[in-house]
């Protein structure tokens, strides 16, 4: 998503070309070319002054300064929104060892937490496309605490706080949904076991 060349039109469009994909993980639009030493890249950024090595790691500046404004308001949303993120990730990874009640969502109620998943998602991207829209509207550098300001702030908490919600309810129902089908099987296990 971002690199050194990264310009706000580049953002914005990507923004809105990733915001409806399926299982996509916010922090993602976070992601920053890495540069490794004695790579073309890393020589070029080397000859344009824009590298500074820290060790063996290296940083990069970008050409436009207002885009490092934008990644790091980005990051304060993007942090914000972690805790339902990492939810949602759980549900992501087929080789975690699943509660029984989010193994019964995934079986039961895959549509509903997909749907959850994307409105979650496109609703993080308005986010991100709102903060580069606020950096698009100055030819300044829009330090990132106004970028990504108390309202915006306040958007992306109630956000994850709906989300956690939404996902609480859908274990409930899940649960709720596994304790009516077991009940009901009770009553055959029975009945098998009074023929033996």
């Amino acid at each position: 998503m971002f690199d050194p060349w990264t310009t706000l039109q580049e953002l914005a469009e990507n923004y809105q070309n990733i915001r409806d994909l399926p299982y996509l993980r916010p922090f993602q639009i976070l992601s920053k070319l890495e540069v490794y030493k004695g790579s073309p890249i890393t020589e070029d950024l080397e000859r344009q002054g824009l590298l500074r090595w820290y060790g063996y790691s290296a940083k990069y500046a970008f050409l436009d300064p207002r885009i490092q404004n934008v990644y790091d308001a980005t990051e304060v949303i993007m942090k914000l929104l972690h805790p339902s993120s990492s939810q949602f990730d759980l549900f992501r990874w087929g080789n975690l060892s699943f509660s029984e009640v989010d193994e019964w969502i995934l079986k039961y109620f895959k549509e509903q937490l997909e749907e959850i998943n994307r409105s979650f998602n496109r609703q993080a991207l308005d986010l991100a496309i709102a903060i580069v829209d606020r950096q698009s509207s100055s030819s300044e550098p829009i330090p990132p605490a106004k970028l990504a300001d108390q309202p915006l702030q306040r958007e992306a908490e109630i956000l994850n706080e709906l989300a956690l919600r939404k996902l609480s309810n859908l274990r409930g129902e899940a649960l709720s949904h596994k304790e009516d089908m077991e009940a009901a099987l009770i009553p055959a296990e029975a009945v098998e076991l009074e023929k033996i």
